[in-house]
């Protein structure tokens, strides 16, 4: 009877700690994610875009407010096709995000950086 218990803890357990399997190809698959929250896409939806086709020396900024608080986060495409994401607060501005050819590292951070904001109660603009 001991043996026989033991037994179905190990079966058990073994169960429960393997991979998915796909039956067909023996490949362990991939874990399911989440379906996305409203707010996970009102903040897609929020998204500032920046194309290729913007001029070098461009700039893309977005100002947020909450009460007397302010942040601004600019972002600057380059001469040679990079581009420079700064983020003002309290009067002072840093550098958040460089990228030396094209500008979806940029608007990525960018993007990140004003859903934070807005998570934390700022309106941005």
């Amino acid at each position: 009877m001991k043996i026989s218990w033991i037994v179905s803890l190990l079966v058990v357990s073994a169960c429960a700690s393997s991979p998915n399997r796909n039956a067909a190809s023996g490949e362990a698959t991939p874990p399911t994610t989440a379906p996305a929250t409203a707010k996970a896409e009102a903040t897609a939806s929020a998204t500032v875009p920046v194309t290729k086709a913007q001029d070098a020396g461009a700039s893309n900024a977005v100002t947020c407010r909450s009460g007397k608080e302010e942040r601004t986060l600019a972002l600057k495409t380059a001469d040679g096709g990079g581009c420079e994401l700064t983020y003002t607060k309290a009067g002072a501005t840093k550098t958040i995000a460089t990228q030396r050819s094209g500008t979806a590292r940029c608007a990525e951070v960018m993007n990140k950086t004003r859903a934070n904001l807005e998570a934390s109660g700022f309106k941005c603009e």
